[in-house]
């Protein structure tokens, strides 16, 4: 524990496998525990497995949603502090608010100034992120042709498009 002032000590909180209600007890001496009568809850933090789109225009211009879709995604008392965050290769970060609709989070992903990749978290408290690695993809596309230009009206076409700002999005 860290004494920041006369009123005011920093800890950090051990692992702990328990989940539910906790008890708070504080002790300066190793022997006179006093318990504070203030009580946490303990619970599973959220795990992103997947977002719905993976991958949308640096622009936003129609607000789009993004789903959020993991695995303990249940808010441990206020849904009013969920957080979805958007990190770059370079550790920049940018925070939307995210809300509950069903098992899913759902948030209005942010503008981005450029094509490129971003890992996805989730967070029920602001503090305890997910850090799972989920990627979510910013397109900016400027095509400059495709061919060939003469196509099947059966579908069975393959095009070659060419031009900037695609990305990697995986989508046929």
């Amino acid at each position: 524990m860290t004494r920041v002032s006369d009123i005011e000590y920093i800890c950090t909180t051990p692992p702990s496998k328990y989940t539910g209600d906790t008890r708070i007890e504080v002790c300066q001496n190793e022997v006179n525990w006093h318990y504070i009568e203030r009580n946490l809850i303990l619970y599973n933090g959220p795990k992103v497995t997947s977002v719905d789109p993976t991958f949308g225009v640096t622009k936003n211009p129609n607000k789009s949603t993004l789903i959020v879709k993991g695995d303990n995604f249940a808010c441990p008392g206020d849904c009013n502090h969920i957080w979805v965050r958007f990190t770059n290769k370079d550790g920049d970060r940018i925070l939307t608010k995210g809300h509950m609709e069903g098992s899913e989070v759902h948030c209005t992903y942010p503008e981005y100034p450029s094509p490129e990749s971003l890992d996805v978290d989730i967070s029920f408290n602001g503090l305890d992120w997910s850090n799972d690695k989920v990627k979510f993809s910013y397109v900016d596309p400027f095509v400059l042709g495709v061919k060939p230009r003469l196509i099947s009206p059966k579908g069975t076409t393959k095009l070659h498009i060419i031009g900037y700002g695609m990305g990697n999005t995986t989508a046929a």
